[in-house]
């Protein structure tokens, strides 16, 4: 069937044409910055990247998120994987499979579920609203801070849908500003209504990006500790 645009028609095939964007996953770039041989060799911190370079990625996460939820659009897979790098380390939010518009969605379908970047609400009654992507914002910080580790190390799916249901949050990581883990358990309160929107988000990581302190301490990420690094597949419920 051809595509009629205003006063034009176009036959088939149609094109969609997408932004290049070189840098790749953010996942990827925060894993492939660790040091040499092993993923779990961490000494002496990331070889690419800086405190402050990790502080702007989720900055720009924070900045592209407010604009959705102003646009009541809920992406429901907001996750390092699923944020792109351009070549000057610009992030965009990107991957809207799973996104739904409006206030508030409710799941009636089986898929697979990012079983370790849900909230409660979403794991446990179905229910999406853009606070369920401000925890999920509250992982991807982590997921950053962490240089792309797989949340709830050492936890299988269900020990984590239990953990999260009983209360459990993950501990702040020892090179990690109070400031940062501070904003992730605000965006892990179990309350939807407690947690910040994004908007306020966006005002906090202004706030820090004009500060010139170091809130990731790179040089001290311990090798031992975020070694945890599955595939987008194992990640998926």
């Amino acid at each position: 069937m051809p595509f009629t645009c205003s006063t034009h028609t176009y036959p088939e095939p149609f094109y969609l044409l997408l932004e290049f964007v070189s840098g790749g996953s953010l996942q990827s770039r925060l894993r492939t910055s660790r040091t040499q041989q092993t993923y779990g060799n961490l000494h002496g911190g990331s070889k690419s990247l800086s405190s402050r370079d990790l502080t702007k990625f989720a900055w720009d996460v924070a900045k592209g998120m407010s604009f959705l939820s102003s646009k009541k659009i809920l992406h429901r897979d907001l996750a390092t994987r699923n944020v792109l790098v351009s070549a000057d380390r610009t992030c965009k939010v990107s991957d809207f499979g799973l996104s739904r518009e409006g206030d508030e969605y409710e799941r009636t379908t089986k898929t697979r579920l990012p079983v370790r970047w849900m909230a409660p609400e979403s794991l446990f009654h179905r229910k999406y609203t853009t606070k369920s992507d401000v925890w999920a914002f509250g992982v991807l910080l982590w997921e950053i801070v962490t240089l792309g580790a797989t949340p709830y190390p050492g936890m299988s799916k269900r020990e984590v849908m239990d953990g999260v249901q009983q209360g459990y949050r993950m501990d702040k990581p020892i090179h990690c500003d109070g400031k940062l883990y501070t904003l992730m358990l605000n965006c892990w309160d179990a309350d939807p209504a407690r947690r910040p929107e994004f908007r306020q988000i966006e005002r906090t990581m202004d706030t820090l990006m004009e500060d010139e302190q170091d809130y990731i301490n790179l040089a001290s990420l311990d090798e031992n500790t975020y070694t945890s690094l599955q595939t987008v597949t194992d990640e998926k419920y």
